[in-house]
């Protein structure tokens, strides 16, 4: 029992470290925590197992559940800080943003407040 734990704990930690980029991550991921994965299994066997072995049994896996997830957050991170923002170089041909070309005059502007604030008072506005 102990031994198929630490088996799975190695095997694990060691496909995390393997990951070289995040669909790869992800296939670990699924691996061992996905709706089918060996870990999900193991904690979805704890009910399975005698009376006496339920509560290590079902800690040692929870711990275990713990590492690689934490194990896959940081490799998750790291992946990401290693990962180039601009993957390719900025084509500086390209047009910008254009401002915005303009606004209302401000009596324009209050005259639109004040037209809704006597709509809003129930009166019609022509």
């Amino acid at each position: 029992m102990l031994d198929e734990l630490i088996k799975v704990r190695e095997d694990g930690l060691a496909a995390v470290d393997a990951a070289a980029d995040r669909s790869s991550l992800d296939e670990v991921r699924q691996s061992l925590l996905g709706r089918k994965g060996l870990i999900t299994e193991l904690l979805k066997s704890v009910g399975k197992r005698p009376a006496e072995q339920r509560r290590s049994f079902g800690q040692d896996t929870n711990q275990i559940k713990k590492e690689v997830t934490e194990a896959i957050d940081k490799k998750e991170d790291e992946l990401l800080s290693t990962a180039s923002l601009f993957s390719r170089p900025a084509d500086l041909t390209v047009p910008g943003i254009m401002p915005q070309a303009g606004s209302l005059h401000p009596i324009t502007q209050m005259s639109y407040d004040l037209n809704d604030a006597f709509r809003s008072l129930g009166f019609e506005v022509y």
